[in-house]
């Protein structure tokens, strides 16, 4: 073989071997393949973009997190939630990792795998993995916050569903209390809660309470129709 020749047959696999695709380009790839459709391809599209960013520095594992939790999403979307949850657990791990990434990107994740134990039926789990997400929230954001108010209406109800009423009932007034001060106690938002709470007092024996709540849940709903 003369001096500086490559033979024809190597130089396809060593343009392949000396030239990687950046990270940027592999996710816009994989982000065209889901906009298309074309989800097997997508997913492979997102396994080399999470792959290429396996290690490294802050920045490759905040992409490798966003590109996992972007693979969960789409398998959430089309149907696969062992898949979902499989990548949201992956994502998870990877921010929880010291130093732990953004802590509202944490409490998304957790949100994210409570809501999926929600949707399979598994109400006790998706209980449990509320509650973490709630305590979190109220350390990070305050307890007046109103991500903090949705998350607690959520845990209300996945717990009555549950059978958990007696969890439920100091959750309820918690979140009525809330309400009142987000949104003001005679609101539709406090009737709407003033109904839920007086629904689980009503499935703990607690009737006169729930009767009264329930008339002042209609009182306001009524005040409210006449100013219109």
């Amino acid at each position: 073989m003369r001096r500086g020749h490559i033979p024809g047959r190597l130089i396809p696999l060593l343009l392949l071997a000396g030239c990687t695709t950046a990270p940027s380009d592999l996710r816009k790839e994989a982000v065209e393949l889901r906009a298309e459709g074309r989800l097997p391809e997508a997913v492979a599209a997102y396994g080399r973009l999470i792959r290429s960013l396996e290690g490294g520095d802050r920045e490759s594992r905040l992409a490798r997190m966003d590109a996992l939790r972007e693979l969960g999403g789409m398998h959430a979307s089309f149907g696969d939630p062992r898949e979902a949850e499989r990548a949201y657990g992956e994502a998870l791990l990877t921010a929880e990792a010291d130093p732990r990434l953004p802590e509202e990107s944490i409490i998304n994740l957790r949100a994210q795998l409570a809501a999926l134990s929600y949707r399979a039926g598994r109400n006790g789990e998706a209980a449990e993995r509320y509650e973490v997400v709630l305590r979190m929230e109220q350390a990070a954001l305050g307890g007046d916050h109103p991500d903090v108010l949705a998350t607690m209406s959520i845990l209300a109800g996945v717990l009555m569903k549950a059978g958990e009423v007696g969890r439920a009932e100091p959750l309820l007034r918690r979140q009525l209390e809330l309400t009142a001060r987000i949104h003001g106690p005679t609101r539709r938002e406090s009737a709407a809660v003033m109904d839920r709470l007086a629904e689980a007092l009503s499935r703990l024996g607690k009737e006169t309470e729930a009767t009264q709540l329930r008339r002042n849940a209609e009182a306001i709903r009524k005040k409210l129709c006449d100013e219109c």
